[in-house]
């Protein structure tokens, strides 16, 4: 501790607090905002920051305090109102949460159809999906332009494995080209996959992709249905674009560079091109081992030997990795 931290400003104090928040110290962070609290006890940042250190800490009767009075000091503030929400349902004091939307609601809010939605998802979370359909349905009597309340519909229907039913409110959701229409033809193409239509499937993704090139989930998608179809270099193109879009902070893990490197050495050497096949599951190694032996441990000996694991020594890896791979 410093001796001129007694003469700190809020400011100060707070960005000491994010930055220890980014790094998920929790404690520290709220440490900070506290700092804050004690000379200006109205601050909403500190407040509502020290607020999400708690819900963090799974402390939620501190936050929900800290966000009353959040609410109190600023009542028009539709994300204090939302967190609260959260907040209740996280407690799971549905009857309280779903209250609370009600409120809202009663408000007229112009961003009403969310709180439709939060009503929704409440309803179901709590047991009660039958009333949360009704409840979605008075709402699209009021609003046919509700797009995510036949997404939420259909999602419902999805989860109980009613895809033909949850694909008919998808494609409704979509012919609104709303905020849920990326959303719709992603779990559209979930339900096609389940109704054994991959040809449907990847027309939903490659609208997604059209309208937005950057889209992960859907290069991601597309990848791997293309490969499990048999069109190796297709789905290598995609692969090699997802890749692109992973962040190398992401590179372990099943949704990770090296998992994807993995199944791109999977196509290249369906397609014969065995030396590329080697080398993709070399860099694969490099990233992700434990996984990459995972993956390989299914191969049979001749498909290991025919890229080269049998013979080629493997550099960068412990002695061991190296006697696992090669087979030595």
């Amino acid at each position: 501790m410093s001796i001129f931290d007694g003469f700190r400003g809020a400011d100060y104090w707070i960005k000491r607090g994010k930055e220890a928040a980014n790094n998920y110290n929790f404690e520290a962070a709220n440490a900070c905002f506290k700092r804050v609290l004690q000379k200006e006890p109205e601050n909403l940042s500190a407040l509502f920051k020290s607020a999400s250190c708690h819900i963090e800490n799974n402390q939620l009767g501190q936050a929900l305090e800290l966000i009353d009075k959040c609410i109190k000091l600023d009542p028009a503030n539709v994300l204090y109102k939302q967190k609260k929400g959260k907040v209740l349902e996280a407690q799971e004091n549905y009857v309280d949460a779903i209250k609370w939307y009600e409120t809202n609601i009663a408000e007229k809010p112009e961003i009403l159809q969310v709180w439709w939605g939060h009503k929704a998802l409440c309803l179901k979370k709590s047991g009660k999906q039958a009333e949360a359909v009704e409840w979605l349905n008075e709402c699209l009597d009021e609003d046919p332009n509700f797009d995510f309340g036949y997404y939420l519909i259909a999602n419902f229907l999805h989860d109980e494995e009613k895809y033909d039913e949850a694909v008919s409110f998808y494609e409704r959701a979509v012919s609104l080209h709303g905020e849920a229409e990326g959303p719709s033809l992603l779990n559209m193409a979930d339900c096609f996959v389940n109704l054994d239509k991959d040809n449907k499937a990847i027309s939903c993704l490659d609208i997604v992709i059209d309208k937005n090139p950057e889209h992960p989930a859907a290069w991601r998608e597309k990848a791997f249905m293309l490969e499990k179809l048999g069109h190796s270099e297709e789905a290598i193109t995609c692969f090699d674009k997802l890749i692109s879009l992973t962040p190398k902070s992401a590179s372990s893990g099943p949704m990770g560079i090296g998992w994807y490197l993995c199944h791109k050495g999977d196509c290249l050497q369906k397609l014969g091109l065995l030396s590329q096949a080697h080398d993709c599951f070399i860099e694969a190694s490099r990233i992700d081992f434990i996984l990459v032996q995972a993956h390989i441990a299914s191969k049979s000996e001749a498909e290991l030997s025919e890229i080269g694991f049998a013979q080629t020594p493997i550099t960068n890896l412990s002695e061991n990795q190296f006697r696992y791979l090669t087979g030595r």
